[in-house]
């Protein structure tokens, strides 16, 4: 058998050799480690910062800010966010009689309304609320609105939106005319789903999308030019188009806007959500009267109690029976990875939903007034 020897100098390079390689394994490890560090840094600073741990909120915004009291200069405006019971909120308000601002005001069976002046009036023979003859669903309608001096005037007791961003900005509200903002969430992957199952039957909608009929729901997912919005909570909160990109970088400023001006509401609890919104409701229009509480009451048990309705009362329903799409199948995931920001949202909301019960409460200084049913 033939041995090998190695020279000094053959000895002294694997030596060199074995110690770079050492030290490259070593770096690498190093950098992983770091890396793996700043990314955890980054997601406990993007997604978990609490409530409790917040600077206080700027005063001098056009959004009243939560920790204040509602005042008799503000204007309530509800966020609908598609699928997340903004039509359950109409159905409330207009059974407790208030003054609504939406898109109703712009239908064509109401073009005699359509002059420079505001107009208040009932929108049918019967009806025990009142509307106003502009539209706040879209840029064009609020820019109007804004020259009729709709948020000046105090005219509307609530006004809804489905791009919160855009109505802050350009409907009219101001240091003197803040606005209030109320809205309600639902889990970004069931509204998702739910809007799928919709648009597929509702012909009387903007967006009806009859060929979805012909798409499996893993197919409707991944498709790219006719399939689901991506991360729509956060587009809209951070005020960018349809095509421009959202990203992580976008979370902070969303999350400050969500913390420190608007009352977010559960549809997954949705009878204690709406039960912050009329304390703000009765805040802003006098609403400790008893007489005010009884009808807050009647009208939350007339939607979410059918079993105790009386005969006469009839309430249009917009549910729609579907299937459902279950977490960890292919559809939920692709559905998860489009729309990841929102997801990571949606879980910081769920915190603030439990986090601002107290703060909401304090807006009575009369116990009996938090304990109230609804």
């Amino acid at each position: 058998m033939k041995y090998f020897t190695l020279s000094k100098q053959q000895h002294r390079s694997l030596v060199i050799v074995s110690l770079l390689s050492v030290l490259t394994v070593l770096q690498y490890l190093f950098t992983k480690s770091v890396h793996v560090h700043i990314q955890e840094e980054v997601h406990r600073t993007l997604f978990l910062q609490p409530l409790s741990s917040s600077a206080p909120c700027d005063s001098n915004y056009r959004l009243r800010c939560i920790y204040d009291s509602p005042e008799k200069s503000d204007t309530v405006l509800f966020w609908h966010v598609p699928k997340s019971g903004g039509t359950t909120a109409k159905r409330i308000y207009q059974c407790m009689g208030k003054t609504i601002a939406d898109k109703l005001g712009s239908w064509p069976q109401f073009q005699h309304h359509k002059t420079k002046e505001l107009k208040v009036f009932k929108p049918f023979p019967h009806s025990t609320y009142k509307t106003i003859n502009v539209d706040t669903t879209n840029l064009s309608g609020m820019l109007r609105a804004k020259e009729m001096g709709l948020i000046s005037s105090h005219t509307a007791d609530i006004i809804f939106t489905h791009d919160i961003s855009a109505a802050v900005r350009h409907l009219g509200f101001d240091t003197s005319n803040q606005g209030r903002a109320l809205a309600l969430f639902r889990d970004p992957i069931e509204r998702l789903v739910s809007k799928f199952y919709y648009l597929r039957v509702a012909s009387w909608e903007r967006g009806y999308r009859p060929h979805w009929n012909n798409m499996t729901g893993l197919q409707w997912a991944e498709s790219e030019k006719s399939g689901p919005e991506s991360n729509y909570m956060v587009q809209k909160l951070s005020g960018k188009g349809w095509d421009d990109p959202v990203t992580e970088n976008d979370l902070p400023k969303v999350k400050q806007m969500l913390r420190d001006h608007i009352i977010v509401g559960l549809l997954s609890d949705v009878e204690e959500s709406f039960r912050r919104f009329n304390i703000v409701m009765g805040g802003l229009t006098g609403g400790k009267k008893k007489r005010d509480n009884r009808l807050a009451s009647r009208c939350m048990k007339k939607v979410f109690h059918p079993e105790e309705r009386s005969i006469n009362e009839v309430v249009e329903e917009n549910k729609n029976v579907h299937d459902s799409i279950l977490p960890g199948s292919p559809e939920w995931r692709v559905l998860a990875r489009k729309n990841h920001l929102d997801v990571h949202l949606y879980s910081y909301i769920e915190t603030l939903f439990y986090e601002q019960k107290d703060i909401v409460d304090s807006y009575y200084n009369e116990p009996k007034l938090l304990t109230m049913p609804y």
